[in-house]
This record gives structure tokens, sequence and C-alpha cells, in this order.
């Protein structure tokens, strides 16, 4: 079994998107981010710092606390929705420019 796990050791790539806050929240304003390839991790950087991995949780690092959100992932694992109760937790405040770096298998 170790060996399985060890043989993609090394294979690992990183890309880099982004996207621009919208000030909604909510199921019925779901933020998405669609990738190329199925992530590993995903971490989205704006005014806070937020952690994703194909788990149904984004969690969000703010200053001196912490939040989550909901998410969803499509089947095929390239796309994730995820929503919260607040701007801030959702990673989608208004105007706010949001770098998302995700690491995936190669």
């Amino acid at each position: 079994m170790q060996q399985t796990v060890l043989a993609g050791a090394g294979n690992c790539r990183i890309a880099v998107t982004g996207y621009t806050g919208k000030g909604k929240y909510g199921i019925e304003n779901s933020n998405q981010l669609t990738f190329q390839y199925p992530p590993l991790a995903v971490f989205i950087f704006g005014e806070d710092v937020g952690l994703m991995s194909r788990g149904k949780r984004l969690y969000v690092v703010r200053s001196g606390s912490t939040a989550s959100a909901e998410a969803t992932w499509a089947a095929d694992g390239k796309s994730v929705r995820w929503h919260s109760g607040h701007a801030t937790a959702q990673m989608n405040v208004e105007n706010v420019s949001y770098t998302v770096v995700y690491l995936y298998q190669a």
C-alpha cells in the first residue's frame, strides 16, 4: 500500500486563477469554480484565506477567527460550488479580488 501512495509523489502541479467578489451570499448566490483538472487542494486568497479539498466544506481563516462554507463538488471533481450565510465566509465580498491557487496530480 505504501508503495502505491508514494508512486505519485512529486507529480503535483500548481495552477492559478481568480475571481472578483460580487457581495452576494447564500445558496441561491453560490460561488463556483471550474478547473481544467480535478484539484487535490484549493487555496483562496483575498482579505482572508480559504482552504478546501474534496470534502464538503470551505474553511476560511480570518484575523483572529475561522469560518466555513458548505461546498459541493461535481462528480468528475472539476468544479465546486460553495455558499455561506455571509459574504465574508463565502469569500465573495464585493469588489475584492480573490486569487485561487490549486494543486492537482500530474
